[in-house]
């Protein structure tokens, strides 16, 4: 979507696209947008398309975090998403998935108790 908007931009101002520069949605003059005039184009944007208050504009950026996550390497997800630190990305934004199961196979293979218990069972002293 963001490629085919750079196009259409581009040639309204008749511009080749790679060399179109600037905010991705600015105001009418170029700039950064009001935030009263964000929080109303918001709003129309949930009416039109049925959805609720729940979906507020930080909702959306932690989907596209976890949504670019899926593709990218963290690294490169958390320098797209302007993060200054990875684990501010995989801590705060990336959805957590299903629990992996590598662990407990590591841990079969280690011996590690099958009970649940962080420690080995006690040995039981034996009878004389």
């Amino acid at each position: 979507m963001l490629w085919d908007r750079r196009d259409r931009v581009a040639g309204a101002v008749g511009v080749p696209p790679e060399e179109l520069t600037g905010w991705v949605f600015p105001n009418t003059l170029g700039g950064l947008r009001e935030s009263s005039n964000l929080r109303r184009d918001w709003r129309g944007f949930r009416k039109r398309h049925g959805i609720g208050d729940w979906f507020t504009p930080r909702t959306f950026r932690r989907t596209v975090a976890t949504l670019v996550t899926d593709v990218l390497p963290a690294r490169e997800a958390s320098d797209l998403l302007g993060h200054s630190r990875v684990s501010q990305t995989t801590d705060t934004y990336v959805g957590r998935k299903q629990v992996s199961r590598h662990p407990a196979a590591v841990l079969d293979a280690l011996g590690a108790p099958k009970n649940g218990s962080k420690t080995a069972p006690r040995s039981r002293k034996k009878a004389s």
